[in-house]
């Protein structure tokens, strides 16, 4: 039977999960696949955990936070925090929500397959995974351009068949019944896409206005109109850059992502030369400038080289003006030819300077030979602009239609950055495996048991070895319940987290940072941190908390860190004694409790007491601890230790007070 996807969603969601994956919706959720749920528009983190949970539920019979008790949680959320830091991208570091502690073996051996062969994937390309990394920090998710109209582009047609077809929101469309307004539609607009049907009759007027010409079956408004799909691809250039060089590092990039962005760097390369070349308006301003400077480079020129009119050549000028029935054209044709030779100078440069500044050749808006004052054809300045205008439009057009060709790709692309996500999710932990010498477990025992475990949530950790129920390794006995005293600041805390902690990795389906590992699935793992408070109800709620776990069925690992601190120590313990008898009837539970009242209870009842011992002081007076416990016997105490110290830094009244103190300690 399958899962009901419905049940587990909720109507609107599921559909929305079916609409993106079609008939793999169902393998998506039963497969806990927290990424692809992530892809689901509208579906967010908290909703896709919550999925993944009741799906896990529903396909178990369990829920996955029953296992956990008291500040096991807390423990939890910081391992959780730690592995998101091994891991690059947003949406690849979520997947690790979905490595949840689980009971199921078959689940934690598979996680813990998959995650050996990623150890091995980081540390076999271990020497570039520093550039990798950089990489899958530029990656993010595939990101939409806000729809708009592009009023550059009109679309046309003659044709009645065509004309529902042009209709779309990415331009003007007209339908045109003359050649005068196709010369309309080619002037008000940069470029005219003319659409074509069997009953059109214009299609040869048509034609040299029109920029292209496509018949009507063939006419798709993203592939003619490509502005759209360019710049859905241009935003998200960066991460498809990314994607195809973490590709080419790791083998097997696509062929066609490298032939979009060598299209893209073009198109990006052209625009940034078009961005610096002059605009249509700013080339008029820049010609009507030049103008004026002619003028006046003529008359100084003139006037600093010395060139006149003698008397006799005035004469003659005089003489052909007064016969001319164009006084003009015959004063120009009697000027001396220095006149013209001083325009054509400076004509020259002033065209090199347009030229180069707007890359129009401008030689046509300027008279042939000397006139003054100089004067340019207005209405063919006018035309060389809509020239400039249209001619970078017309440019880049049939590179946008390649680009445009590859919006096909966007599937592949997903897909791509959907793997992308997982490769950085597999590599971030075969990282962490990789660097904390995380090994894989045995299931085999009825306890749990640590060789040379170490603590992921302190910094400096040192390695320490521990048993507690019936494992393979024979470093202790097999005893379900222990108790755990010594030293203050020895690391009695830290190596409860560090087994819990452990185990929770396991559960997780991770390997777990110490050379070797036998422990069992535990139904239910539970830890109480001290009490910060120690009022008479800290008291009452500890207690309550204290029967469920003499109480509850199945396997359980139960850590309790100094209960004695909620009330006297006398009473605390004969507490821990009675809760020890009856946890020790039940040998599928394992108990670990951390107290300074280890002789005080082993007066009381018959249970192991290891102890991490404190051998002194150093050089500097820091106390000197062995973090690794001795089994079967009571921790050094340190109180004793600790005066000594202040004794030794003391001066004067003070340390005839300390030292009587430690007279009193030594009796």
């Amino acid at each position: 039977m399958g899962m009901d996807i419905t049940e587990i969603c909720g109507e609107k969601t599921a559909g929305a999960i079916s609409d993106i994956y079609g008939h793999e919706a169902e393998k998506v959720i039963e497969d806990l696949d927290i990424i692809r749920l992530l892809q689901v528009p509208g579906l967010g983190r908290k909703k896709a955990i919550s999925i993944i949970n009741k799906s896990y539920s529903q396909k178990y019979g369990n829920d996955f936070e029953k296992i956990l008790g008291g500040n096991a949680s807390k423990v939890y959320d910081k391992i959780v925090d730690l592995l998101r830091s091994y891991i690059a991208t947003e949406d690849a570091k979520d997947i690790i929500l979905s490595y949840f502690p689980v009971r199921e073996r078959e689940t934690i051996e598979s996680r813990m397959s998959f995650l050996d062969k990623a150890r091995k994937s980081y540390e076999a390309i271990r020497d570039s995974y520093p550039v990798i990394q950089e990489q899958f920090k530029r990656i993010d998710k595939l990101k939409d351009v806000p729809k708009r109209k592009y009023y550059d582009y009109v679309v046309i047609t003659d044709s009645s068949e065509a004309e529902k077809t042009i209709k779309n929101p990415l331009c003007d469309s007209l339908y045109i019944s003359t050649p005068a307004d196709a010369e309309y539609a080619h002037n008000s607009y940069s470029f005219m896409v003319y659409v074509y049907g069997s009953d059109s009759e214009l299609s040869e007027a048509i034609e040299g206005y029109a920029d292209v010409m496509v018949e009507c079956d063939g006419f798709d408004h993203e592939a003619y109109i490509p502005d759209a799909i360019v710049e859905r691809f241009i935003a998200n250039e960066s991460t498809l850059d990314a994607i195809y060089k973490i590709k080419t590092i790791l083998g097997g990039a696509p062929k066609y992502l490298e032939e979009l962005l060598s299209l893209l760097k073009e198109y990006r390369e052209r625009d940034l030369f078009k961005e610096k070349k002059i605009t249509p308006e700013e080339f008029v301003d820049l010609v009507r400038s030049k103008e004026r400077e002619i003028n006046k480079r003529i008359g100084k020129t003139l006037t600093e080289s010395g060139v006149g009119l003698k008397a006799d050549r005035l004469l003659e000028l005089f003489s052909s003006i007064g016969s001319s029935e164009d006084p003009t054209e015959a004063l120009k044709q009697n000027l001396p030819p220095e006149f013209n030779e001083v325009y054509q100078s400076i004509l020259k440069e002033t065209l090199e300077e347009i030229e180069g500044v707007s890359g129009m050749d401008a030689s046509s808006l300027f008279p042939d030979t000397f006139s003054y004052p100089i004067s340019i054809d207005t209405e063919k300045l006018y035309e060389l602009r809509n020239v400039l205008e249209s001619s970078d439009f017309r440019s880049q057009y049939a590179l946008k239609r390649k680009i445009s060709s590859f919006s096909k790709r966007f599937i592949d692309i997903h897909g791509e950055l959907l793997g992308i996500y997982e490769m950085d999710f597999m590599l971030g932990m075969g990282r962490f495996l990789s660097e904390n010498d995380c090994s894989i477990p045995m299931l085999s025992g009825k306890g749990t048991s640590v060789i040379d475990a170490i603590s992921m949530l302190i910094d400096s950790p040192l390695p320490v070895s521990y048993k507690i129920g019936n494992t393979s390794h024979d470093i202790a006995g097999n005893d379900n319940v222990s108790v755990l005293t010594g030293a203050n600041s020895g690391g009695k805390t830290t190596l409860l987290e560090t087994l819990l902690s452990a185990q929770l990795l396991v559960q997780m389906g991770i390997p777990a940072p110490a050379s070797e590992m036998d422990t069992t699935i535990y139904d239910s793992i539970r830890y109480l941190a001290k009490a910060k408070s120690q009022n008479a109800g800290a008291f009452e709620t500890t207690i309550k908390s204290l029967v469920p776990l003499a109480t509850e069925k199945g396997k359980s690992l139960i850590l309790i860190d100094e209960l004695e601190s909620i009330t006297e120590p006398g009473s605390a313990a004969r507490i821990i004694a009675a809760l020890i008898e009856i946890l020790k009837e039940n040998d599928e539970t394992c108990c670990i409790i951390v107290t300074h009242l280890g002789e005080e209870i082993s007066e009381l009842c018959d249970v192991r007491v290891d102890g991490i011992e404190a051998s002194g002081l150093d050089e500097d007076l820091n106390l000197v601890v062995e973090r690794q416990p001795k089994f079967g016997r009571i921790g050094k105490s340190t109180p004793e230790l600790i005066v000594e110290k202040l004794y030794r830094k003391s001066k004067g009244e003070k340390k005839k007070v300390y030292e009587r103190m430690l007279e009193k300690l030594k009796e």
